[in-house]
């Protein structure tokens, strides 16, 4: 199995209230808020905002250094605080006002549900990844049959992150793939699945692979291949065989040239079991079982 390269440093200590940390950043959001107001307000100054479908979200999730975050990660990783993020949809007279759902969907999905909202056919030849979720919209008011949203849940989310994304210039390393060093990282190289409510995380210099119940854990802080039954860790590794099977299929890029200026940690000589350990430790999951 491939060696682990040092942990990233320790968390920060607490940061102060939201108001005090940030300004320049938090005065852009601000303003994005006061713009998109203005943008409804146009609408319906033109008497086209019952013909309008406005669309707010976000392609990834918040940082940790603007905003308290109670879910694990944060932008730039695959865990939900790097990947969960709110989906408002506004359309006065066809989405009705004050529905929450929370069938899972992704950014991949709007390009097939935009297309069957406007009546397009899908190109017959090129894969599409995504699902409508239209019937979650409830346009007129016409709820979701069971079916809909049980075939919206099966259906397998892959992501694919095979590189480091720098972080921390505090402390630099020489990562165990690529070339050159990097500033502490944000995220290694790792792939995660969803399918319902359960998430897979793999992450390739451990050869180590995390499952979540995100229904009952959408902090991902109880990793279900240790503290699981016997049926959530098969179900958990059905989700990963998948995951795998997608990626190959995708002949997608993979870490597997090893940099040749990566030195191991003194402090894993013990071998790939103790910065597992140290990995697992530092990450916030339970000890594996002896």
């Amino acid at each position: 199995p491939p060696r682990a390269h040092p942990p990233p440093p320790p968390p920060p200590p607490p940061c102060p209230p939201p108001r005090l940390r940030k300004p320049i950043y938090s005065a852009a959001v601000t303003r994005m808020d006061e713009a998109l107001g203005m943008i409804l307000k146009a609408l319906e100054r033109l008497n086209i905002a019952e013909e309008t479908l406005v669309i707010f979200t976000s392609d990834n999730g918040g940082r940790t250094d603007v905003f308290d975050l109670e879910l694990r990660g944060s932008k730039g990783n695959l865990h939900e605080g790097g990947v969960r993020v709110p989906g408002v949809f506004y359309w006065p007279g066809t989405i009705p006002s004050g529905v929450e759902d929370k069938t899972r969907t992704t950014l991949v999905d709007l390009m097939p549900t935009l297309a069957e909202l406007a009546g397009a056919s899908l190109p017959a030849d090129s894969p599409v990844d995504g699902r409508s979720f239209l019937p979650l919209l409830r346009l007129g008011g016409v709820q979701p049959s069971a079916q809909q949203v049980r075939e919206l849940e099966d259906h397998l989310v892959v992501w694919h992150f095979p590189l480091y994304l720098g972080g921390s210039r505090e402390q630099r390393f020489h990562p165990l793939y690529g070339y050159g060093n990097i500033a502490g990282a944000r995220a290694v190289p790792h792939s995660a699945a969803m399918r319902d409510n359960l998430k897979v995380v793999h992450f390739y210099e451990y050869n180590h692979t995390v499952a979540f119940d995100l229904n009952r854990d959408p902090k991902e802080k109880h990793d279900l291949f240790v503290e699981g039954t016997a049926e959530q860790r098969n179900k958990a590794r059905a989700v990963e065989t998948a995951m795998f099977e997608f990626i190959d299929n995708a002949n997608a890029t993979m870490p597997v040239i090893p940099n040749r200026r990566f030195v191991a940690c003194k402090r894993f000589q013990g071998g790939d079991k103790e910065a597992l350990a140290i990995f697992r430790q530092y990450m916030g999951f339970a000890p594996l079982p002896a």
